[in-house]
């Protein structure tokens, strides 16, 4: 993922949920409720996101969409700092900025169905197939919320992808080899159905004029 944080640096690509708050984490028992749609993350990187389902624990419990690795994502419970800190590894080393992203026409009862979706989910962890666009822990967190999939730094990084594919490739060519396969990585996952057929063509000429494969 530190090849994310450098394309995203060098093309000025901010994933920060909008319309979304910063909290300390000192207080976010106070700010926090069932149902409430979470995120953590620092600039220039991408923002994890989740679901709060309890707070009269000892530490407040969340409901994401994650895995170590992404072949194992799956839906998952975790603590408020487990999930700031990034995994339980980065326990105590690390600890990210967290959000709550704030919905217009929000009610108590919106907020109960959220939680309860989200428990409900737990029960079948693996009904997801992680996807970076169509199908990650955004994604999760906005279908427990608002009932589809939708991932706003998904899009952000697309419209990069999409808009700038010959200033990329310019890049991508005077990288160093394993930056060039990386860059290869972010073309290949870019969804068929998302591009136009004339903007398909144009990915797969450009990488073969550098050498990749999509």
């Amino acid at each position: 993922m530190k090849f994310i944080t450098t394309f995203l640096r060098k093309n000025d690509v901010d994933l920060r949920p909008s319309n979304s708050e910063p909290i300390d984490i000192e207080s976010a028992r106070t700010r926090l409720y069932p149902g409430a749609h979470v995120a953590a993350g620092t600039p220039y990187e991408h923002f994890h996101h989740g679901i709060v389902i309890d707070l009269t624990g000892i530490d407040i419990t969340i409901v994401h969409y994650w895995g170590a690795k992404k072949s194992e994502a799956r839906v998952q419970a975790t603590t408020l700092p487990i999930f700031a800190a990034g995994g339980i590894k980065k326990l105590g080393t690390r600890s990210r900025q967290l959000y709550i992203v704030n919905y217009e026409d929000d009610t108590p009862e919106k907020q109960r169905q959220t939680c309860e979706l989200a428990k409900e989910l737990l029960k079948t962890p693996d009904v997801f197939k992680y996807n970076i666009f169509t199908q990650n822990c955004e994604g999760f967190a906005y279908f427990c919320r608002m009932g589809q999939w939708k991932s706003e730094q998904a899009t952000a990084l697309l419209n990069c992808l999409k808009n700038k594919p010959k200033q990329l490739f310019k890049t991508t060519k005077h990288e160093k080899k394993s930056n060039v396969n990386n860059y290869a990585c972010l073309f290949k996952i870019i969804p068929n159905d998302v591009l136009s057929p004339t903007d398909r063509d144009e990915l797969i000429k450009l990488c073969e004029q550098y050498s990749l494969s999509v």
